[in-house]
C-alpha cells in the first residue's frame, strides 16, 4: 500500500443501529493501514457532531488529508453524473430461476452437495435447460476447474488442525511446494507394522499416524530445509527412502546425530541408498524393542540401589537420564545399543514394578 500499488476506499456510515444508518460517506483513494485508521475515527467524530447539533450528514465523496489529519470533501454523490448507472449493450440480461426441470429429478433440496444424488443428472442436461441458481450448482459440483487449487491459508490450516503440525513447520511446508510434496507422499508411504514397536507401542491407528506425519515434518523442516537452501548440495532423498527413515526412527532403531548421519548420507548418495543398510554399515541401528529392553533395565534397576535411592531423594527428570546414561554405558546385553528414550521408560517402569513390590517408595510417571 505505501508503494502506491493498492488503494482502499473506506465508507462510512453511524446511526443508532444497523438498520437505522445515515448516508454513506465514502473515503476515496486511501493508501495505508494508519490513514484508513485515522480517516474513520475521523469521519464517525465529524458524522457524530453534525447529528448532535440537529444537522445533515450528506452522501458524498471526500479524501483523507493526512497532513491535517482530517477528511475533506471532493465531490456530491447526488448530483455528480459519475455515479449514474447505465446498462450495458452488449450484456445480454441473465435471469435465474430458483428450480428448474433438471434439478427437480432430485427428491431432496439438501441432496445437491451429495455426489451420489448427481449421478442421474448430466452437464448436457444443464446446458439445454434453463439456468437456475441449483443447476449452476450442480454443474460446477460435476465438473471442477483443473486450475483451482487450495491457498497457501487453506494448507497452512489443514496442517495445523488435521496433521497437528506446528506452526513453524506448517509456515515452512507451506513455502516450499517441492517439501510439501515430498512431506505428503512420504506420509502416504509409510506403513507402520501391527502390532507397533518402539515409540509407537500402545498407539492406536490415528496416533500412530500422527506421530508419522510429525516425524516427517520435523525432518523435512529441519535438516531437509537446510539442505534444500543449500547452493552446494540441495539434493533431497525420495519419498520412498524419507518413509523408510521415518519408520526406522519411530521403530526407535535410529537416534540423534546417529539419524542425521545416516540421512545425509541417503541424500548424498541418490535414489539408490538404503537407510537400513547405511545404519548398519555405520553400525549405528539400535534395538527399539521394549520386549528386549526391558528385562535387561529391570536387572539393571535391582542392582544399582545406590542409583536408585538418588532418584527417591530427588524424583527429577535429570537424575532420571543420568540412571539411564548409566545402563547405556554398560556392554552387558547390549544395552550400549538400546534407544535412550526407550530406555529411559523401560528405566521408569522397572522402578515403579520395584516400588509397587515393595510398597515403600513413591512411584513416579514417565
Amino acid at each position: 500500500m505505501s508503494m502506491g500499488e493498492l488503494r482502499v476506499d473506506v465508507n462510512v456510515s453511524i446511526g443508532p443501529d444497523l438498520h437505522n444508518q445515515g448516508p454513506v460517506v465514502e473515503i476515496k483513494n486511501v493508501n495505508s493501514f494508519h490513514a484508513i485508521k485515522n480517516s474513520v475515527d475521523y469521519e464517525i467524530t465529524r458524522q457524530t457532531d453534525i447529528m448532535r447539533r440537529g444537522g445533515k450528514v450528506i452522501n458524498e465523496t471526500r479524501c483523507y488529508d493526512r497532513n491535517e489529519n482530517k477528511t475533506v470533501p471532493m465531490r456530491d454523490k447526488e448530483v455528480v453524473q459519475d455515479y449514474r448507472f447505465l446498462p450495458e449493450p452488449d450484456l445480454p440480461p441473465l435471469r435465474l430461476l430458483a428450480s428448474c426441470e433438471a434439478c427437480q429429478q432430485l427428491e431432496d433440496v439438501s441432496a445437491y452437495i451429495d455426489p451420489k444424488a448427481l449421478e442421474g443428472i448430466t452437464n448436457q442436461e444443464l446446458r439445454h435447460c434453463q439456468p437456475c441458481i441449483q443447476c449452476l450448482a450442480i454443474q460446477h459440483k460435476l465438473k471442477p476447474s483443473p486450475w483451482t487449487v487450495p491457498l497457501p491459508g487453506e494448507i497452512r490450516r489443514r496442517l495445523v488442525l488435521h496433521d497437528q503440525l506446528h506452526l513453524e513447520r506448517a509456515a515452512v511446508l507451506v513455502s516450499n511446494p517441492i517439501l510439501r510434496r515430498l512431506y505428503e507422499t512420504s506420509v502416504d508411504l509409510t506403513i507402520v507394522d501391527q502390532p507397533a514397536t518402539g515409540l509407537l507401542r500402545g498407539l492406536d491407528a490415528e496416533a500412530v499416524l500422527c506421530k508419522v506425519r510429525q516425524e516427517t515434518a520435523y525432518w523435512c523442516t529441519g535438516l531437509l530445509y537446510s539442505r534444500f537452501k543449500s547452493a552446494s548440495d540441495p539434493r533431497l532423498p525420495s519419498a520412498s527412502q524419507l518413509a523408510s527413515f521415518v519408520l526406522l526412527n519411530l521403530r526407535g532403531q535410529l537416534y540423534g546425530e546417529d539419524a542425521k548421519k545416516v540421512l545425509e548420507l541417503v541424500c548424498t548418495r541418490g535414489s539408490s541408498a538404503c537407510p537400513k543398510a547405511i545404519a548398519e554399515e555405520l553400525d549405528v541401528l539400535l534395538i527399539g524393542d521394549l520386549a528386549v529392553i526391558a528385562p535387561v533395565c529391570d536387572l539393571f534397576v535391582r542392582q544399582n540401589t545406590t542409583l536408585i535411592e538418588k532418584y527417591v531423594r530427588k524424583p527429577r527428570k535429570r537424575t532420571l537420564q543420568a540412571i539411564t546414561r548409566k545402563l547405556l554405558e554398560t556392554s552387558v546385553n547390549n544395552a550400549s545399543k538400546f534407544h535412550p528414550v526407550l530406555a529411559e521408560r523401560a528405566v521408569l517402569e522397572s522402578y515403579n514394578h520395584l516400588v509397587r513390590s515393595s510398597k515403600a517408595l513413591p512411584t513416579t510417571s514417565y
